[in-house]
């Protein structure tokens, strides 16, 4: 019996183990910097959130993006200050239009509906 049961939590715990990485990663966003307007040139893709760009050589270089997943916070500043937000499946084929292109310095996942 004891055995029985030691086998029944080594189940239960190696099953509720497996499904700890699916689902952060469900809860991860994606979005895509372009070095060029349209979508177009080198690309940088994010899904952690950034607080300084220049570390990844992107500070101030991206022309166009696209938001695969998540709502984000893209900001002019380091440290996430002057941000606009932008919600998945929104695509900026121009970062002049929202007043970012080649201005964003870092970007953070935020929950939907936050202020």
């Amino acid at each position: 019996m004891k055995r029985v049961l030691s086998l029944g939590l080594l189940l239960a715990w190696t099953l509720s183990a497996m499904a700890i990485p699916w689902q952060a990663s469900a809860a991860n966003g994606e979005i895509t910097l372009y070095k060029e307007p349209g979508l177009k040139g080198d690309t940088l893709v994010i899904t952690d959130d950034t607080d300084n760009l220049a570390y990844t050589r992107w500070n101030d270089r991206a022309r166009s993006l696209y938001v695969e997943s998540g709502t984000w916070e893209v900001c002019r500043q380091a440290g996430y200050h002057d941000c606009v937000t932008v919600h998945a499946y929104e695509r900026f084929d121009d970062l002049q239009r929202i007043g970012l292109d080649r201005a964003i310095s870092s970007l953070r996942q935020v929950e939907e509906g936050r202020p």
